[in-house]
């Protein structure tokens, strides 16, 4: 059974998620009134807020990454912002501790998903092919990569295009 509203389909919730990254960017939504975003259709439930960085990472450009939590639709999101390079001499390398090796950093208590754990795909370094890697936020509000190998390290992660269902 479809639980969605009339317009409201599975298909314009994707095309939502998708351009939101690219109209955030600009200001008619961002700084128009809550009123008129809430008439849109977009809501920002929690604002940018930085992310506590894993201590092997450094921040990439001079942005410290970020996250917010978006209403889109009736569906919050969760959404990552900037960019983040490993220190000299470490990269990620898919051991057998994620808790230790592959740690990026903790989501503020604000933004921790409360019922299930967010999973998305961000850009990184390209080697052997392969140019994305999978983030996931637990319950407690830690951030973990997943994707590298011994062979396939991952030395930067790209958080622009992050953007997953929160709850």
């Amino acid at each position: 059974m479809n639980t969605l509203t009339a317009g409201h389909s599975r298909r314009s919730l994707l095309a939502a998620a998708i351009a939101v990254p690219a109209a955030a960017a600009g200001a008619t939504v961002l700084g128009s009134a809550p009123a008129a975003a809430a008439e849109s259709g977009l809501l920002v439930v929690q604002p940018w807020t930085t992310i506590t960085l894993a201590p092997h990472l450094l921040v990439r450009d001079g942005n410290p990454p970020q996250a917010r939590i978006l209403k889109i639709a009736g569906t919050d999101f969760l959404q990552l912002r900037g960019g983040l390079t490993c220190e000299k001499d470490y990269e990620f390398d898919g051991g057998s501790t994620p808790e230790t090796l592959d740690l990026l950093g903790t989501l503020p208590a604000a933004l921790t998903p409360a019922t299930t754990y967010v999973r998305g795909v961000a850009p990184r370094n390209n080697r052997d092919g392969l140019s994305s890697c999978r983030i996931e936020v637990t319950l407690d509000g830690k951030i973990y990569v997943y994707g590298a190998t011994a062979a396939n390290k991952i030395s930067w992660i790209q958080l622009d295009s992050f953007s997953a269902v929160w709850r």
